[in-house]
């Protein structure tokens, strides 16, 4: 199910909006419960609807983006894991916690680290709606011309991703690993294998000759909701052949899954449980 942030008027409804506007789809009470707990003060305004509050207001997005950070949480995940399977998902109240890095201020340890998860909270979902500044600063090439057909089935014998070759011209695993031999570096890449954190890198291959480079493995064996998001998006594209826009737009998917791995983190740097 999908639970919106706020609940408009019907287009019907007789009486006038600024009787019955919109509405935050919140429960009031938690709401200022939440508030309270942390130092600040709840308020809605409807000029507001897509900001976060500052100084000791808290705001309805501020909320929305605390419970995504929160959900995005590994700790959270794996301590509530059975649970999770069965229920919707239970969300707690902020800890108190110092955050490291951050100063004090006069709202209170509690409110540093809930306004850090609603800020992580944000990055995570504006990541996820392919919106994020940085979306477009892709971390892979597409390198090699051709038809752009999708026709690798993303299995053991019709493989999607492999390992960056070596420079040394080691032979690419692969259903067929004696037709091609690697040969080429990739520019500005010290150590074409690994990215800077050390993670290895890959080559997505679509059809025989065409492929994404730069994709970090821990991306595309990522799973969101019970999928692999990297991977189905080209099994959904089998047989098509992919315009200039479907190449950018995996390109921003990658860019998206790798970055949320890394708030997901630190996520769990701040503390959710």
């Amino acid at each position: 199910p999908v639970f919106p942030l706020y609940l408009y008027p019907a287009i019907n409804q007789q009486t006038s909006t600024l009787q019955h506007g919109i509405q935050p789809n919140l429960d009031v009470k938690l709401v200022e419960q939440l508030a309270k707990d942390v130092g600040l003060t709840y308020s809605f305004k409807p000029e507001a609807l897509f900001e976060h509050g500052r100084g000791n207001v808290l705001l309805p997005l501020d909320v929305l983006d605390y419970c995504y950070a929160v959900l995005h949480s590994p700790a959270y995940r794996e301590k509530y894991k059975e649970f999770l399977k069965s229920d919707f998902p239970r969300i707690p109240y902020p800890k108190d916690l110092a955050i490291p890095g951050q100063a004090r201020n006069d709202i209170g340890k509690k409110a540093e680290q809930f306004r850090a998860l609603v800020k992580l909270g944000a990055r995570l979902r504006k990541l996820h709606l392919l919106e994020a500044e940085d979306i477009d600063q892709y971390i892979t090439t597409y390198p090699k011309p051709g038809d752009n057909t999708v026709t690798r089935k993303m299995t053991k014998a019709s493989i999607g991703w492999e390992r960056t070759p070596a420079p040394n011209g080691s032979v690419i695993p692969g259903p067929d690993p004696e037709s091609r031999k690697a040969s080429d570096e990739i520019p500005g890449r010290a150590r074409n294998d690994k990215n800077r954190s050390g993670e290895p890198l890959g080559r997505v291959w679509i059809n025989d000759e065409q492929y994404f480079d730069g994709v970090p493995e821990a991306t595309w064996e990522f799973y969101i909701g019970g999928y692999q998001p990297a991977q189905k998006w080209l099994k959904d594209r089998r047989d098509r052949q992919l315009s200039f826009d479907d190449i950018r737009h995996y390109q921003r998917i990658i860019k998206a899954l790798t970055e949320t791995q890394k708030v997901m983190e630190e996520v769990d740097g701040v503390g959710v449980v």
